[in-house]
């Protein structure tokens, strides 16, 4: 096998023929905003082609970058392989192993917009651990995750009240993530207004 890095023309890029990863509409919409955004990822992680130019790897990156109006992309051509070896990588380099550690997210990653990026979405926790996921009581600290399915509307709502909250809370009530506090205050202040 041999392996070399090239630009290429998008134009010139052969589509899998029945490539069976799919993505969603708003899934699309976040990458194709996450390559206009961030395109060095593209340099750090190329799409990966055969000899005959056809996309092994990056199928909805390609597509996101022609929505963006790009013409070139930086390509891995990747050159020897066999036929099945060739369907293997399309399927294993679209395998996700391992699951987000929310509560590292929550305390440590915060300060980046994990959501916009799709991670913290409700899908993902349902796909790592199922809907009838639910610690023993002896296994939770003095913290949970809370995960919840929201249209868009309702969850532009919320965000708009926890951006208006800001960093304005009274105290952290012994927590040190800051969403989290921004939305106990909008609860606070909800309950108060119901008195």
């Amino acid at each position: 096998m041999k392996t070399s890095i090239k630009k290429m023309k998008l134009a010139d890029l052969i589509p899998t023929e029945n490539n069976p990863r799919q993505i969603k509409k708003d899934d699309f919409e976040r990458l194709r905003k996450s390559v206009e955004s961030f395109p060095q990822m593209l340099d750090i992680r190329e799409i990966v082609v055969d000899e005959n130019n056809r996309i092994l790897g990056g199928h909805q990156r390609v597509k996101a970058l022609l929505a963006n109006g790009e013409k070139e992309v930086n390509v891995k051509v990747v050159e020897g392989l066999s036929e099945e070896e060739k369907r293997e990588f399309v399927i294993r380099d679209n395998i996700q192993n391992g699951e987000w550690d929310f509560d590292v997210l929550a305390n440590e990653w915060d300060d980046l917009p994990l959501d916009d990026w799709g991670i913290l979405e409700a899908k993902n926790f349902e796909d790592n651990f199922g809907t009838d996921f639910a610690l023993d009581d002896s296994e939770k600290s003095p913290f949970q995750t809370m995960s919840f399915t929201l249209s868009n509307e309702q969850a532009e709502t919320i965000r708009d009240a926890m951006r208006q909250i800001g960093d304005n809370t009274p105290e952290t009530f012994g927590n040190s993530n800051q969403h989290g506090n921004q939305l106990y205050e909008v609860v606070r202040q909800w309950q108060a207004q119901k008195k």
